[in-house]
């Protein structure tokens, strides 16, 4: 097991989310909404890539357009990314 298997999804997803947004590392919490975050369009793109990247997780733009706070993002990744397909 390595060290991103340790750490919980928020953990390992602030570092992308802090990269992608204009607000500061201390406004990214679980019920952060995104758009306060301001993420750009192209940022979400970057994100979004980088989320699956990271997670082991395919989006759709019909997922991430359902997502309106961090906790979105974090269900759907812990739903359906690489910790998931490890527990099934």
């Amino acid at each position: 097991m390595d060290l991103a298997d340790k750490l919980d999804t928020f953990t390992r997803l602030v570092p992308l989310l802090d990269e992608a947004s204009a607000a500061d590392t201390d406004d990214i919490t679980r019920d952060a909404k995104l758009r306060d975050l301001a993420i750009d369009s192209l940022s979400m793109i970057e994100l979004v890539v980088k989320i699956e990247d990271e997670f082991k997780v395919r989006l759709d733009e019909n997922i991430v357009q359902n997502w309106n706070t961090v906790s979105d993002v974090i269900a759907y990744i812990d739903e359906h990314g690489e910790k998931a397909k490890l527990t099934k």
